[in-house]
């Protein structure tokens, strides 16, 4: 499809927008409440951008709740007449495009972006520069229309957003008048992907449940038939809803995953006898990969143990005899565990946070870094990386493995389990590790998967009989590429940093 031309005259064609302001009153009040619950901090205390503000109706009410706000829109007439209007001190107004924001990166605590997405030329470029502008730990509020609805809000045209581009644009002319029908909408699937490097918390469901304390009674009244015909739409058909409001959170890399640290720190005296039972099958399989794929590089091997745990694979490793073994986890509890467990003179341990630590773990660099379920839990693979590049030598080897996005268990995981979509549990396909690799001096030796993910591990853990011809399918399995790509729950990466240059 041909790039649309920005919209930059929104508010001739619209004037009675322009002239709306009961209607844009009481938007201001529904979004004032959503983001007094929604962000953590009090709104005196922050600053805030306004993208999409018309003739500033919105801007002017929500200003006064902040310690500085600004509002940009691409057309200068409507900033033109939101000029003109008396506004807080603490309110500016400023002609911008919002696929190139003039503002720089981690500004704002605060974003405002409602029912904006379908008037610019290319969304996914304004999304991404929400994102730059917006702090760590912001929130974007974020108000969007549904494509599968009945009738569009602008033209007031039945069906239209869902007519292909050319008859909406006869359309729009034969009956309103307009030169074309400018605006795109997009459907759920679509909006998810569109706000994909945010965390959605939707308040599209509270707001209809409640809609005294979020100021929406001017569309439900609680108990009405109304509010229960939503309400049961909500329910049972979330992706016909005409509208979402969504508070888009932008993730915090620089500060830990406290809910993470609070649950190993709590599971760690009890670990390794619950979820590391002897003979736990998982732990069979790296072991026999860790032989085939690293074997005799671990005698005097200098070796980087990062996401330790408790110390189960470190125990492993010292039997292989290396010169040393640091191992480090962020969890201080599980760091105390395999303190307490492991008293041999080639181990340390110690507690150590990637996003906040950057310089290197020791004065030598290390010639093994092994890194078992752990890259799930790190905010970003450069995290990850980091640690690598800091602290593995030229020609040193890596043993990491990843979950794998492309296995459809692993996408209905993401999809509907709490746990993972609470800790962020990150995916990666066997394409995009390559690429990861790629950009940060590995080269991979050799990949493999971990397959049987649908056999429970109590049973894989039973009897010698079960593990033994479990792991003889898993290398059948790991014989087609195919398979170990997008059927194995896990990947299991052996790569090497490339030597330096003589």
């Amino acid at each position: 499809m041909a790039d649309r031309n920005y919209q930059t005259n929104y508010s001739q064609l619209h004037p009675e927008e322009m002239a709306d302001p009961a209607g844009r009153r009481i938007k201001a009040q529904k979004t004032l409440a959503v983001l007094q619950d929604a962000v953590p901090s009090s709104l005196s205390d922050c600053s805030a951008l306004e993208v999409g503000c018309a003739a500033g109706a919105i801007a002017g009410r929500l200003a006064p709740a902040f310690a500085h706000y600004v509002a940009v829109d691409i057309d200068a007439g409507a900033i033109a007449l939101a000029a003109q209007t008396p506004h807080s001190a603490t309110l500016r107004y400023a002609v911008m495009n919002a696929e190139r924001l003039d503002f720089a990166d981690n500004t704002f605590e605060v974003v405002i972006c409602a029912h904006v997405y379908e008037h610019v030329p290319h969304p996914a470029t304004m999304m991404r520069e929400i994102y730059r502008v917006l702090k760590p730990g912001g929130r974007c509020y974020f108000a969007a229309g549904n494509r599968l609805r009945l009738v569009d809000p602008e033209y007031r045209l039945p069906l239209a957003t869902l007519l292909p581009k050319g008859l909406a644009n006869g359309y729009a002319r034969l009956f309103r008048g307009l030169p074309e029908y400018y605006e795109t909408h997009l459907t759920l699937p679509s909006l998810k992907k569109l706000v994909r490097p945010f965390q959605i918390i939707d308040y599209t469901r509270p707001i209809i449940e409640n809609p005294e304390r979020f100021r929406a009674t001017d569309m439900l009244r609680g108990g009405s038939l109304k509010q229960k015909i939503y309400a049961a739409i909500i329910k049972f058909a979330y992706g016909l809803a005409p509208t979402y409001i969504w508070i888009l959170h932008k993730p915090d890399f620089s500060a830990p995953k406290k809910q993470v640290i609070r649950y190993y720190d709590d599971i760690a005296p009890v670990y390794d006898s619950r979820f590391r039972r002897k003979n736990d099958y998982i732990d069979l399989r790296e072991k026999e990969l860790f032989e085939k794929n690293i074997g005799p590089a671990t005698a005097e091997a200098r070796i980087l143990d990062f996401g330790c745990g408790t110390g189960r694979f470190t125990a492993w490793l010292l039997n292989k005899n290396p010169a040393h073994i640091l191992g480090v986890d962020i969890s201080a509890g599980m760091i105390a565990a395999a303190r307490a467990k492991i008293q041999h003179p080639a181990a340390k341990f110690a507690q150590y946070h990637p996003a906040r630590q950057s310089t290197p773990l020791a004065a030598e660099p290390f010639s093994l870094i092994v890194c078992l379920e752990v890259v799930e839990y790190q905010h970003s693979p450069a995290e990850f990386f980091s640690v690598v590049n800091n602290n593995l030598q030229p020609g040193g080897l890596v043993f990491f493995d990843v979950i794998n996005r492309a296995n459809p268990a692993v996408q209905l995981k993401a999809r509907f389990n709490p746990n993972w979509q609470k800790n962020q549990v990150q995916r990666y396909t066997a394409a995009e590790i390559r690429a990861l690799c790629r950009k940060n001096g590995l080269e991979i030796l050799r990949m493999n998967g971990v397959h049987m993910f649908l056999v429970p591990k109590s049973i894989l853990s039973k009897t010698g009989f079960i593990r033994h011809n479990a792991l003889k399918i898993e290398r059948l399995l790991d014989k087609a590429p195919f398979l170990r790509h997008n059927l194995s729950y896990r990947i299991m990466i052996t790569a090497h940093r490339r030597p330096t240059a003589p």
